[in-house]
């Protein structure tokens, strides 16, 4: 007899019998015909083998002692890593159906009473074998088919042929949000609900259509699933019958997706489609979709525009046809380039009928096999770079001025400097020598016209020191008159002969300004007039005048608050201002002269001014005939500051030490500070008289210094002299300089600021009012 084979070899058989003849002729009879036999004499004996050795089958006696055949068998089957092993009772004695089903209640696979037929006894054991391997083939088909069933991505929900649910995998569980447990025998409509979106109402089941049609369906329009929780979400599924072989329907599956990803993709799609649609249509230069023959697939809107015909007449046609009227394309043409290159290529073009030059950029786009799918044709209408190019040309020639300007102002600084140390010594020299002389008259009057056109050198420089320092203007109430007059002097010494120079002041009102703008105002006007006249002569004059508003100036297109205004004219009898230029003379930069001989600054910077103070500004001009600018400046109410008389100087007798490292102005201050009554120490180097200070620091008052020296600067002195006396009253004196006028003043360790050129009487009433503190 064949012995049924396992995949390991023969099957494994453990004969449990407390009679060792029995066990020994059963095993016998298996051995013989190729079993692996094992032997165990009682139960506890049988259950230490069955763990150890794992036997396809165990032969059991019924009775044996303490432990016997059916305790042995309800151990074994109740273990679950022993479900495999099959068990069969072999007993001697005749086996009522009692006996029989206590021992299949126990998980016996069969009884066999002994004596029994070898034949028959080894055939019902292979059968075991045979059944078992069948089992255990079906178990783990089922088994394969759970786990494939599971491991889908898809829900998946199977019924029988009553739709009630048997089966649900784990994607069907957390889509539907029941569990298998819950849903296992419900009818398939109560867990699986769906929704028509399309129509607004429930979808019907397609499992009921697929079950009575005999064939799949598949959901149709946007169907959603309504969860558990009834949530909705959107679906695909399709349903079928489960057939048997014999066609036999015995139940009926549906699979489905969340398909929520895919939907917003597709409306992501959608809207980018109709962002780029949107985009494309406003693009504000003319852009063409075309083929790799040219024809033209799309265009914007600002190309209908351009074109002056709609969309569809344009579609189909060849660029070159449409654009430039020609039977091909033009030489320079960079779509030409761009087809041989695949890269994109551009180029500039006189488009005729667009009226312009273009810059015109093609741009390949490649398809998967690397091929010219599309051209996008794109022009730019260049003419507006080029006037920003002009432009930037403009402003270029601009800054240039400006820092040719700036560096006017720096060298200005400089000589300014320079100039007040000399005025310092002019005026100083001046006014010691007015003390002098009082018993002279003659010379007393010759010094004092000395010291008369130095305060006028004094305020000249002041000018250029606000023009070099840019500082920001400080209104004052001004007569007009006497600054009238002083530019009118400084005109006439630098004009020709040819040209007649005159005034007619009628008032000594007062206008709200900075002296030095209003000089800067009547400079210009006066400047402009004399060259006006250069190569002809002719006469220049200028009328001041109080006049109220409104009132005689009815004609003026000006807004000028009611009230009176000091109406200033500036004249000339030149070739007055052309027609086409007179809209520009107050622009910024504009200028007929060369660049040689002006920056077209002056009339702007006059306008500011005049606008800045609440004032108006306006002109007549007749070619041929001359120019009259007006100037309104609001009256000012209170009267103007006379000027200091000389009165007696406060004296002293404190020890002055002075640094300047001019020593013509260290000898003048000694001197005059000397007459005042105090002892004075004057040194030209800064660095002796620090070594000096350090040695005697309580030898000396005061410290007069000078700002600019070699070595050690005068701020740099005054810190290192409070350092030692930090109440030491510093007075730093300067011509120039531009931390005076900045943010640092505060850090330089000085109690007073003196500019230069110092009169004596403001000189020495500081020195009083520190060492008086």
């Amino acid at each position: 007899m064949n012995v049924f084979k396992t995949h390991n070899g023969p099957p494994r058989i453990l004969i449990v019998d407390d009679d060792p003849d029995e066990r020994f002729v059963t095993s016998r009879i298996l051995t013989k015909v190729g079993f692996s036999v094992e032997q165990a004499g009682s139960g506890h004996e049988a259950l230490e083998k069955v763990a150890n050795g794992r036997p396809h089958l165990v032969l059991l006696d019924v009775i044996m002692p303490k432990v016997d055949g059916f305790e042995v068998c309800r151990q074994i089957k109740s273990n679950p890593l022993f479900e495999d092993i099959s068990i069969v009772f072999v007993s001697n004695f005749t086996n009522s159906p009692a006996t029989k089903a206590m021992g299949l209640n126990a998980g016996a696979d069969d009884f066999i009473e002994r004596p029994f037929n070898t034949e028959e006894f080894l055939s019902r054991i292979n059968s075991i074998f045979r059944v078992k391997t069948m089992e255990r083939t079906l178990k783990a088909q089922q088994e394969w088919i759970q786990v494939m069933l599971s491991s889908i991505g898809d829900g998946l929900v199977a019924t029988d042929q009553d739709r009630q649910i048997v089966f649900m995998n784990p994607m069907a569980e957390k889509l539907t949000g029941w569990s298998i447990d819950e849903a296992r025998g419900r009818k398939f409509d109560s867990v699986i609900s769906l929704f028509d979106e399309t129509i607004g109402h429930p979808a019907p089941c397609p499992l009921d259509k697929a079950l009575s049609s005999k064939s799949i369906q598949r959901l149709e329009g946007e169907i959603s699933l309504i969860h558990k929780n009834k949530h909705r979400f959107p679906i695909s599924d399709s349903a079928a019958p489960i057939r048997l072989k014999d066609d036999h329907i015995i139940g009926g599956v549906m699979v489905f997706q969340d398909i929520s990803s895919q939907k917003e993709c597709e409306k992501a799609v959608h809207t980018a489609r109709e962002n780029w649609e949107a985009l494309f249509k406003a693009i504000g230069q003319v852009t063409l979709i075309m083929d790799a023959g040219r024809n033209i697939l799309e265009v914007n809107d600002i190309a209908e525009q351009k074109l002056g015909m709609p969309r569809k007449e344009i579609i189909g046609k060849k660029c070159y046809e449409l654009i430039h009227g020609t039977g091909a394309p033009p030489g320079e043409c960079p779509m030409t380039l761009a087809l041989k290159t695949k890269k994109q290529a551009s180029a500039p073009l006189h488009i005729e009928k667009l009226q312009g030059d273009f810059l015109v950029t093609c741009t390949p786009v490649m398809n998967s096999d690397q091929k010219i799918e599309k051209i996008i044709h794109i022009q730019t209408d260049i003419s507006q770079i080029k006037q920003i190019e002009q432009e930037k040309k403009t402003l270029e020639r601009h800054l240039q001025q400006a820092q040719h300007l700036e560096a006017i102002g720096t060298m200005a600084g400089g000589i300014a400097h320079d100039f007040n140390n000399i005025l310092s010594s002019i005026l100083g020299f001046t006014e010691l020598s007015l003390d002098d002389a009082k018993s002279y008259p003659q010379l007393e009057e010759n010094l004092q016209q000395i010291y008369t056109a130095g305060n006028r050198a004094k305020e000249l420089v002041k000018q250029i020191l606000t023009f070099a320092r840019q500082t920001k203007e400080k209104k004052q109430n001004v007569s007009v008159g006497p600054i009238v007059k002083e530019v009118l002097k400084f005109i006439r010494s630098s004009s020709p002969t040819t040209i007649d120079i005159d005034h007619h002041i009628v008032t000594k009102a007062s206008v709200r300004i900075d002296p030095i703008r209003l000089h800067q105002v009547l400079m210009n006007l006066c400047t402009n007039a004399v060259q006006a006249m250069e190569d002809f002569g002719g006469q220049l004059k200028v009328t001041v005048t109080v006049e109220n508003y409104p009132g005689r100036p009815a004609c003026l297109s000006h807004n000028l608050q009611a009230g009176e205004y000091v109406k200033l004219s500036v004249s000339d009898t030149g070739d007055g201002i052309a027609q086409d230029i007179q809209d520009k003379i107050f622009e910024p930069y504009f200028t007929t002269k060369s660049g040689k001989e002006g920056t077209g600054l002056g009339l702007s910077t006059v306008h500011g001014i005049i606008n800045d103070c609440d004032g108006h500004i306006h002109y007549e001009s007749q070619p041929g005939q001359g120019t009259v600018f007006t100037i309104y400046l609001p009256k000012a109410v209170s009267k103007i500051q006379q000027s200091e008389i000389r009165q007696a100087l406060p004296k002293g007798n404190e020890h002055i030490l002075i640094v300047d490292d001019e020593p013509a102005i260290a000898n003048l201050e000694q001197l005059l500070l000397e007459r005042l009554g105090y002892r004075v120490t004057a040194l030209t180097d800064s660095r002796k008289a620090l070594d000096m200070f350090k040695a005697s620091p309580d030898a000396f008052d005061l410290l007069l210094t000078d700002m600019t020296m070699p070595g050690l600067t005068g701020n740099r002195l005054a810190t290192a002299v409070k350092d030692i006396r930090p109440d030491f009253p510093v007075i730093l004196c300067t011509g120039f300089s531009k931390k005076v006028s900045g943010p640092c003043l505060s850090e330089m360790n000085v109690d007073e600021i003196c500019m230069k050129p110092v009169l004596h009487g403001k000189l020495a009433a500081c020195i009083r009012k520190l060492l008086d503190r």
